[in-house]
This record gives C-alpha cells, sequence and structure tokens, in this order.
C-alpha cells in the first residue's frame, strides 16, 4: 500500500472505531466526535515530511455546529423541545433525543446532518443495483432474495430421502 494510501486507510479506520466506542455511551451526553478535527489530528512522515490525515467529507461523524465548543443546549433544549437537559429529554421523548444525537439540526433526515453523506449512499446503492444486473450469479439467484445464492444446508436424513 502506498504511504499517502496506508494513512488515509489508518485514519479513516481510527475514526470508525471511535465513532463505534461512542455508540456505547449514554446518548443523553450527546458524545460527539469533530470528524475534520479528529482525522486532521493523525499525521505520519512521507518523503521525509509531516503529512496530515485528508478530509473525509462523506465520511460519518459530526462537523460543524454540531461539535462547536461552548455552544449553551440549555437554552436551545427549552425552545426545541420544552426541557432543561438531554437527560430530561430522552426520559420524556426518547425519539428525539435520538434525532438530537443524530445532529443539533434534529429534524434532518441525513445521518450525522450531512446531506452529501446521504446523496453518496443512494448514489452507490442505484449503482450496485444496476451492476447487478450483469453479474450472471445475481440474474441467476434473483440477488434481492438471497444474495450469494445458497441455500440452507441438508440433513443427512433429507439427503437420503428420509
Amino acid at each position: 500500500m502506498e504511504p499517502y494510501s496506508h494513512l488515509r486507510h489508518l485514519s479513516r479506520g481510527a475514526l470508525e472505531l471511535m465513532l463505534g466506542i461512542l455508540n456505547q455511551t449514554d446518548p443523553s451526553m450527546l458524545f460527539r466526535i469533530d470528524r475534520d478535527a479528529f482525522l486532521s489530528s493523525i499525521s505520519c512522515v512521507i518523503d521525509g515530511k509531516r503529512v496530515q490525515a485528508p478530509e473525509y467529507p462523506l465520511g460519518r461523524g459530526w462537523f460543524g455546529e454540531d461539535v462547536r465548543e461552548g455552544k449553551d443546549y440549555g437554552p436551545f433544549l427549552n425552545d426545541s423541545f420544552g426541557v432543561d437537559t438531554p437527560l430530561e429529554l430522552g426520559i420524556l421523548n426518547p425519539t428525539a433525543l435520538s434525532k438530537l444525537y443524530n445532529s443539533d439540526k434534529y429534524s434532518t433526515k441525513y445521518p450525522y446532518g450531512n446531506k452529501e453523506l446521504a446523496k453518496a449512499t443512494k448514489a452507490w446503492a442505484i449503482h450496485a443495483g444496476k451492476s447487478e444486473e450483469s453479474i450472471p450469479l445475481c440474474v441467476v439467484t434473483g440477488s434481492k432474495k438471497n444474495p450469494f445464492g445458497g441455500r440452507l444446508a441438508s440433513t443427512p436424513s433429507q439427503r437420503r430421502g428420509m
């Protein structure tokens, strides 16, 4: 693997690992990772010069206003939900808390409030669907029901016709 590709792969993998760890935390604490700051904190030496990990605009993670340090959630929670704390919101309206955990723009339907990520994911799904049409195994098996064309193993008694 080329050094720059290795840096990109390692930094994005580290981001995914950290996001997985955050999924184990109490949602009412609204833990978030600033995607761009996290990636820029990882660097290595390539061709004698220190290089930062590249940006990942289509990556998972929060950015912008969702991770602005010093943001006061008290007035925001009171105006938007009529509560004082995220914990109170979680007790009274867990669905609203999950939307707020996704983004401070809680009415957004996009993961992490990232419209470009949603567009890219949709474009990939369309591409993958069209690609299936030219893969013989997918055509023969009708991949929507059984993408690998496999079947459940039969028991010895089923093979003998018992």
